[in-house]
């Protein structure tokens, strides 16, 4: 997963694998949880952190800063 993004799910509060070896990896999102309110929390800060993104980069191409910063290939 992309740093960036894996920032923004850590501060959202989603509960991440350790190094368990019957686990899908370290740092890796645990599903098995409820996570309305993570979800809730992690739209607001992806929303605010591609505004941030938007308005920081104002010559870029529509959506190319936000792209770039989470790893995503046109």
């Amino acid at each position: 997963m992309v740093k960036n993004a894996k920032r923004l799910i850590k501060k959202a509060g989603f509960v991440l694998w350790g190094p368990e070896s019957w686990g899908p990896g370290e740092g890796e999102v645990d599903w098995a949880c409820d996570y309305n309110d993570e979800l809730e929390k992690y739209t607001k800060l992806l929303i605010r952190k591609c505004i941030k993104i938007d308005r920081e980069n104002p010559d870029a191409a529509p959506g190319e800063a936000i792209a770039e910063y989470f790893g995503i290939k046109k």
